[in-house]
């Protein structure tokens, strides 16, 4: 899937300011634990390096699930984040971003 919105991001339409908020996060609901209260709003011109910077850092340290982690190259955001990279041109090493 990440291709796909890889290709959409680069040939139709790629938005100004991507926003992100995570008041709450939960596993499977956000009103049903386990839930976390994260507070956190995040904010990128670059679609794929804020779901990167989202999941690491803000969905992942609160789940533990691995499946999360973006890093893990076994899990499918770190394929799906990849392959949006390469087909869109938007950042997923995280060295590139401010």
């Amino acid at each position: 899937m990440g291709a796909e919105v890889g290709i959409f991001l680069k040939k139709v339409r790629k938005a100004d300011l991507n926003i992100t908020t995570a008041e709450w996060i939960g596993l499977a609901s956000r009103l049903l634990p386990p839930i976390s209260h994260t507070r956190a709003v995040l904010a990128n011109t670059d679609p794929v390096a804020l779901d990167y910077h989202a999941m690491k850092y803000v969905l992942y340290p609160n789940s533990k699930i691995p499946l999360h982690n973006p890093d893990n190259l076994n899990g499918p955001l770190y394929h799906d984040l990849k392959h949006c990279a390469e087909k869109s041109g938007f950042v997923f090493d995280e060295k590139h971003v401010r």
